[in-house]
């Protein structure tokens, strides 16, 4: 058969790039030794680069602070309590994945509680470990985000309630109405360079410290 100059080679069959976690340090928690090293293979083969495995929870946001993991891994046959109060720590920090046996409604609710991103039952297969992974980040990054917003809500809430009070004192002690108590407030804060919530708050605390004390 003759070869056609004008019809590209066929492409080699390229090699499979190894698997990339979503994680690179996990921080393994597991007093089964054995369970322990069959857990960090599995973590390895799919990508994992370092895993620092732990008898038990204690101490476990010093443990977070200094080794700086990605993501906190307990496996336990039943989560303790002690284990729980430990992972509500640290679950505002980063994933929490716990991997247990006990399928009861109760420790899936402690464990919800305690603000875990992910609650495994009966362990992990290889396979299964990279979707679990990516599952448990993406739950992190979602009520991380929504804490972040309510936050933010919350901080809004005060600054609008912290102005309206310094008007209403500036209107009440100085005869002004609304909108000259506003403008009065934004040259302040324009003048000295500062936000207007600060103005705001250094109008009420003045107002509470010149206030006349009461007989």
């Amino acid at each position: 058969m003759n070869h056609d100059p004008h019809r590209p080679a066929p492409r080699a069959t390229a090699t499979p790039p190894p698997p990339v976690a979503t994680v690179s340090r996990v921080l393994l928690v597991d007093e089964n030794t054995e369970r322990a090293a069959l857990v960090t293979d599995t973590l390895k083969a799919a990508g994992v680069r370092e895993v620092f495995r732990f008898d038990a929870a204690h101490d476990l946001l010093d443990k977070v602070l200094q080794l700086k993991p990605d993501l906190v891994l307990v496996e336990v046959d039943s989560p303790k309590r002690d284990t729980l109060e430990q992972l509500t720590g640290i679950a505002h920090r980063l994933p929490v994945m716990l991997v247990a046996k006990d399928r009861s409604p109760e420790a899936i609710r402690a464990a919800v509680a305690s603000g875990v991103s992910s609650y495994v039952i009966d362990g992990m297969s290889a396979d299964a470990v990279q979707p679990a992974i990516d599952v448990a980040a993406a739950t992190f990054q979602r009520f991380t985000r929504l804490r972040q917003e309510l936050e933010q809500a919350k901080a809004q809430i005060e600054h609008r309630r912290s102005i309206e009070e310094a008007k209403t004192l500036l209107i009440q002690r100085h005869g002004y109405d609304e909108p000259a108590a506003y403008r009065a407030l934004q040259k302040l804060a324009m003048d000295s360079n500062r936000r207007l919530i600060d103005i705001a708050r250094d109008v009420k605390h003045f107002a509470a410290v010149l206030s006349p004390p009461t007989s």
